[in-house]
């Protein structure tokens, strides 16, 4: 059984080595190989003929495109919930003053000039790791 988790890396696995292919290889045959990773990840003993995996490229395709819809979806969803928490608290979410568009998170303090609050330091800050 393969996961959605795993056939968005699969998928994302055969679009990085198509990008490095010159000249890039067409969609029928990007579709082909990530049925033939998918179905090598599965263990299957038995190869796949072109037509049929085109058939189930597509449909493993069209699928991994479903998952990373549902995920975004799902994380919008989840920051307009955090945003909505922190508006009925009279909180204000701040951002990295190092980079606007990344936030600053709890738990421990930003080491970044200028960032106070809430939501100051913590994963995904700019100083993490430093």
């Amino acid at each position: 059984m393969i996961t959605d988790e795993l056939l968005t890396v699969a998928s994302d696995s055969v679009e990085a080595i198509c990008d490095l292919v010159q000249p890039r290889p067409s969609g029928k045959v990007q579709l082909r190989l990530l049925a033939w990773v998918v179905a090598d990840a599965r263990g299957a003993v038995v190869s796949m003929d072109k037509p049929l995996a085109e058939t189930v490229g597509k449909r493993l395709d069209r699928q991994a495109r479903k998952v990373r819809a549902e995920q975004e979806r799902a994380t919008e969803d989840a920051q307009q919930a955090r945003d909505r928490v922190h508006a009925l608290a009279g909180l204000q979410r701040m951002r990295c003053p190092c980079d606007p568009a990344q936030p600053c998170c709890l738990p421990r303090p930003c080491r970044c000039p200028g960032a106070v609050g809430i939501d100051a330091g913590g994963p995904g800050c700019c100083a993490e790791g430093e």
